[in-house]
C-alpha cells in the first residue's frame, strides 16, 4: 500500500476543523471534516474526481490515505 499524508488543517465553519489531503490515485485535493482530538476515524473513501476507492485513517491533524489496489 502507498500512503499519503495530509497537506494541512483548515476551517470549514467556526469551531469545526477540516483536513486537506490528496487522493492516492489521482493526486487531486480532497477535503474532510476532522475528528475531535483523541479520536481516530477509519473509512473507505470514493474519490469524487477519479471514482477510485481508497482507505483513509483520519486523525485530528492529519489523514493517512492508502490505495486499495495497484491500479
Amino acid at each position: 500500500m502507498r500512503g499519503n499524508k495530509s497537506l494541512s488543517v483548515g476551517t470549514i465553519e467556526e469551531n469545526e476543523h477540516s483536513l486537506v489531503y490528496h487522493c492516492p490515485y489521482c493526486k487531486q485535493i480532497l477535503l474532510s471534516k476532522a475528528p475531535y482530538k483523541g479520536e481516530v476515524w477509519e473509512s473507505s473513501i470514493c474519490c469524487h474526481h477519479c471514482e477510485m476507492i481508497n482507505y483513509s485513517i483520519f486523525y485530528h491533524n492529519r489523514v493517512d490515505s492508502f490505495r486499495l489496489s495497484n491500479v
